[in-house]
């Protein structure tokens, strides 16, 4: 009879400290869940950090009538009034554009792996250039004039929104490719002020 009540009295407390024990184990994990819960990865999207180039072409340039004289040109990231005796070259693999202020004819769609007209717009993402700073149509542009024997190469560089502008005009009294034998300099310039300034329909 001892034997049978000393077995009874064992099994109840075994069963006793086993309950407490996972009691306990159930606390431990329950309480590691609330405060070491490892919260889930988060993505953020850098594109959203980057500033955005609206691709709306501005409401003067869609609505308002290029000056007698004159033309326009509006694409994704660049719009501006340039003479109508001008030809213009469009590149098929950017945004970039050429101009000839000696032909009329307009060229569409070429692959632009170098200049082939007198002027180049190049359209980028930032700027190197260096020179004198001057204001054209309310913006700042960084100009300069390199000459080599004869020729003359002309440079201007602007920030327009958030794109970089480099234009160049090559000029050469032997008229080599790429090159103009006659000086288009204050046509550009004249050019360049008729770009929309940021936050503008016009200069």
């Amino acid at each position: 009879m001892d034997a049978r009540l000393r077995l009874i009295i064992f099994g109840v407390a075994a069963f006793i400290i086993l309950a407490v024990v996972l009691w306990g184990v159930i606390l431990m994990v329950r309480n590691s869940q609330s405060q070491g819960e490892i919260p889930a990865e988060t993505t953020t999207d850098l594109s959203s950090r980057l500033p955005v180039i609206s691709s709306t072409p501005s409401s003067a340039n869609t609505t308002t009538p290029p000056p007698p004289g004159m033309k326009s040109y509006t694409g994704l990231k660049l719009s501006f009034n340039y003479p109508a005796g001008w030809g213009l070259l469009t590149c098929a693999n950017s945004e970039s554009i050429e101009l000839d202020p000696t032909n009329g004819t307009d060229t569409k769609n070429i692959v632009c792996d170098e200049a082939l007209k007198p002027v180049t717009m190049l359209v980028a993402d930032r700027l190197n250039c260096s020179g004198e700073t001057v204001t054209l149509g309310g913006r700042q542009v960084v100009r300069s004039k390199v000459s080599s024997g004869s020729d003359t190469s002309y440079r201007w560089c602007m920030a327009v929104g958030d794109t970089a502008i480099d234009i160049t005009h090559r000029v050469s009294p032997s008229g080599s490719r790429a090159t103009s034998k006659g000086d288009f300099s204050a046509a550009i310039e004249e050019m360049i002020k008729t770009i929309p300034t940021l936050g503008s329909g016009g200069s």
